[in-house]
This record gives structure tokens, C-alpha cells and sequence, in this order.
């Protein structure tokens, strides 16, 4: 009686242990939830204030842009709208609309 109470142990032992190795999660098979969340103004990015790093965050912004936005910053002083981001080379219209909802002054 004990040696089929030691093997159903060690199977159950040996099916959960491979259940967590072989998880979806794990395995990289699940994708984190998009969308809005409740506090996202908190984690707008400050034109203002962002680093080189936390700019090239942004959808679309690569180094290039990244530090042209901070070389404009620097001549001409901190952004009075997000509407002077397209006076800055290399941000049209249409990459200030995919990222201007992730930004703040």
C-alpha cells in the first residue's frame, strides 16, 4: 500500500513539475494584455524631462529622433505643446499621432 501511495506521489510530483516547465507563460506563448489602463496618465512620458533611452521607447522613435528631440530641447528650451514634436526633423504628422498619446509635457 505505501509503494502505490510513493508512486501516485512521485507522478503527480513529476506531472506538475512538467506542467510548470512546459507552460504556455513560460515557453513565451502568452502575450501580456494591451490596452488602456486605468492609471496611464501616470505613465505618459514627459517630453520635457525623457532621456535619450526612454524616448527610443517610443513606437517609431529610434536614436536618430531620439536625440534630435533632445538637441531641439536643448536650443530652443523646453516644449511649450506636443504640437512642436513635428517641428522637430524626422516627426510628421503621422508619427505624432502614433505617439503623442504616450507623451506629456
Amino acid at each position: 500500500m505505501v509503494a502505490k501511495k510513493r508512486k501516485a506521489f512521485i507522478g503527480i510530483s513529476m506531472l506538475l513539475i512538467m506542467a510548470f516547465l512546459f507552460s504556455p507563460a513560460r515557453l513565451g506563448f502568452c502575450q501580456p494584455v494591451q490596452g488602456k489602463m486605468p492609471n496611464q496618465a501616470q505613465m505618459n512620458l514627459s517630453v520635457n524631462q525623457a532621456t535619450l533611452e526612454q524616448l527610443q521607447g517610443l513606437k517609431g522613435v529610434g536614436p536618430v529622433i531620439a536625440q534630435r528631440i533632445v538637441d531641439h530641447r536643448s536650443q530652443n528650451g523646453s516644449f511649450k505643446s506636443l504640437d512642436e514634436l513635428t517641428e522637430v526633423k524626422g516627426i510628421g504628422k503621422a508619427k505624432f499621432e502614433k505617439i503623442k498619446d504616450q507623451l506629456t509635457l
